[in-house]
């Protein structure tokens, strides 16, 4: 039965639900039936058994010498199909009418079912107390209609139920073929669809029912795969064209160095270019691997203990202050004594501050001014980086967390950037379960804002955050 199509399962379940709720209804019918006229055969012939000994007892005390006659008279009034002996204790009898008993064994009082003659009788047997004599009266009515009712209904139920139970199971095996026939398409559909053709979609039913939710659950599914694929393919095709060049210089300083003899100096030279290109790469290699870790592990920070953010901005914004020197560029920060701490990895959060203040240097003129601001909030800590650089227009904003994607693609390449530094800030955000946003306009600035939980922990100092430092850097 497992290797049973759905269909021919659930025809199979209706057929034998169906056929027991129609042999229990049809055995309680045909039950229900006969106890019904039983009973309504009985208690007629309980009342006319009571009348009649009445009768008897009304006719004994008035006139004893017709009394068979006067028995004769209430007998007329019963049913054509009936038995009527009245006798002595003696046995001598009465008065007889309708079949004769002959051999049948009576009960002595009480009601009973017999067959006289090869026909169902019901029978009723009273002794009648006189005065100075008893009488036994033996009233007996026919069940044959009773009878012949039951059996016609059997042989009814006998019939029709197993027909009502083949239509059930074809009816059945045609309701389970259409319901599911969505399912079929769907499954035709689905075998169609591959790694080539990921923007196909599966046909949808508009039933409202689970299969209509299936389809839309199956294609949502296949639209997250379409993109996941997508960027695997855009993704894999911009890191082999970032590792091709530094690999052609590798090859090409290579190739002039061994070509023929050279002097000390052009050996050096050329084992410098390799050493600077091997070191772009390996840097390179490293940010695909962090990528590609987070894309498969998804965003849950290697380790999670309490971190002072607001210690590792401000040595990081001391870091980068000569380099800020160099562009006469002001580098401000307003950073809090104390501050709540946050959950996750110190490295990796000083490599996300380093990001965006790097980026904000390199984008901003010379004379012009970037700052770090770190401030608590709703119960998040929101760190914020702002500069007056070339900024960005709403185009740019859709796509500067993309991998590889560049804004200025001349500049961050003279810059030895590969336009991965956002896409890791942001890859970073998202292991700390903060929410990293971007607020920029061309030829006035960008802002980067970063909104993350906080902890109950404090400061090593365990002074809570109440005085703020503005520090000039560089």
């Amino acid at each position: 039965m497992k290797s049973w199509s759905i269909r021919s399962r659930l025809t199979l379940w209706y057929t034998i639900v169906l056929s027991l709720g129609l042999v229990l209804l049809s055995c309680t019918v045909w039950t229900a039936l006969h106890q019904i006229l039983y009973n309504e055969l009985s208690q007629t012939l309980t009342n006319q058994t009571q009348g009649l000994e009445e009768y008897i007892r009304i006719e004994d005390e008035e006139n004893p010498s017709t009394l068979a006659h006067e028995i004769d008279e209430f007998a007329r009034s019963l049913p054509a199909r009936h038995v009527l002996v009245v006798a002595k204790n003696n046995g001598a009898v009465i008065y007889q009418s309708g079949e004769r008993t002959g051999d049948v064994a009576l009960p002595s009082a009480g009601l009973r079912s017999v067959r006289l003659n090869g026909h169902p009788y019901l029978v009723m047997v009273r002794n009648v107390e006189l005065k100075g004599r008893h009488l036994r009266v033996v009233l007996a009515l026919s069940s044959l209609e009773i009878e012949h009712t039951v059996k016609l209904l059997g042989v009814l139920l006998a019939v029709f139920v197993p027909a009502f139970i083949l239509c059930g199971a074809l009816g059945g095996r045609w309701l389970s073929r259409r319901a599911l026939q969505p399912v079929a398409e769907i499954t035709e559909k689905a075998h169609a669809i591959n790694v080539g053709n990921l923007s196909e979609r599966l046909p949808v039913p508009q039933t409202g029912d689970e299969i209509q939710r299936l389809a839309e659950t199956w294609n949502a599914m296949l639209a997250r795969l379409d993109f996941a694929v997508s960027r695997i393919s855009q993704f894999t095709a911009d890191a082999s064209h970032e590792l091709r060049t530094p690999i052609a210089v590798i090859r090409l300083a290579a190739e002039n160095a061994l070509r023929k003899l050279r002097s000390e100096s052009d050996y050096r030279a050329a084992l410098h270019r390799i050493k600077t290109q091997s070191e772009q790469m390996t840097g390179l290699v490293e940010d695909l691997l962090f990528l590609a870790r987070a894309d498969v592990a998804g965003y849950a920070a290697n380790q999670s203990v309490p971190v002072d953010i607001s210690e590792i901005a401000r040595a990081v914004a001391s870091d980068l202050g000569p380099f800020a020197s160099q562009k006469s560029i002001s580098l401000r920060t307003e950073v809090p004594e104390s501050a709540p701490f946050v959950y996750g990895d110190e490295s990796a959060l000083r490599r996300l501050i380093l990001i965006l203040l790097d980026n904000a240097i390199k984008y901003t003129l010379e004379g012009g001014s970037v700052s770090l601001d770190v401030a608590e909030s709703d119960g998040q800590l929101a760190m914020t980086v702002s500069d007056t650089g070339i900024g960005m227009s709403e185009e740019t904003q859709a796509h500067v967390f993309e991998r590889f994607f560049r804004a200025d693609p001349s500049r961050n390449k003279d810059s030895g950037g590969y336009g991965l530094g956002l896409a890791l800030a942001q890859a970073i955000a998202r292991q700390h379960g903060a929410r990293l946003e971007v607020s920029s306009q061309e030829g006035v600035g960008s802002t980067f804002s970063i909104y993350f939980p906080v902890c109950n922990a404090r400061n090593r100092s365990g002074a809570a955050p109440s005085s703020r430092i503005r520090t000039p850097v560089g």
